[in-house]
């Protein structure tokens, strides 16, 4: 049985600053639940690759997949190798203004075992939902950063 989660939403960011983030995939552990660790094991021109460990309770897989990279555009992730028979996931970025983005999410997957994919679905209901509103805080925290890191000292 596959899982999968859609979610289309318009940020009040630019897309230059979204894409970033989501781009940003050696980042994933200190602000995405469920992600344990991140490692990009090759770069290239326009896509890297990347080695994900994701853990539910004391469950916990790694999977490498290929992200192609089309700047302030599109995100795609290719999988390549790990405990899935299958994972596609994108993000597509809109630029609706300077300040504001539609950002589409989509990711869909299936893993081997039908034991983990029973365990996982349960985190799936649970995490997989807040997958975009962990992205959303991050934009928020790492905007105000910038913004007070540009205010002149009293």
């Amino acid at each position: 049985m596959s899982c999968h989660f859609h979610d289309k939403k318009i940020l009040p960011y630019g897309a230059d600053h979204l894409y970033a983030i989501v781009a940003d995939v050696q980042s994933y552990p200190t602000f995405l639940p469920g992600c344990m660790a991140a490692e990009i094991l090759e770069k290239g021109e326009g896509s890297l690759r990347a080695q994900l460990t994701i853990g539910y309770g004391v469950f916990k897989e790694s999977y490498t997949s290929k992200v192609l990279l089309t700047p302030e555009t599109y995100i795609e992730v290719v999988y390549e190798q790990g405990p899935f028979q299958h994972l596609k996931n994108y993000w597509h970025f809109v630029p609706l203004s300077e300040n504001e983005t539609e950002v589409e999410f989509f990711i869909d997957f299936a893993f081997r075992s039908g034991f983990l994919q029973k365990v996982m679905e349960t985190f799936f209901q649970e995490g997989i939902s807040h997958l975009m509103e962990a992205f959303e805080k991050r934009a928020f925290t790492l905007k105000n950063k910038a913004i007070c890191s540009k205010r002149p000292v009293p």
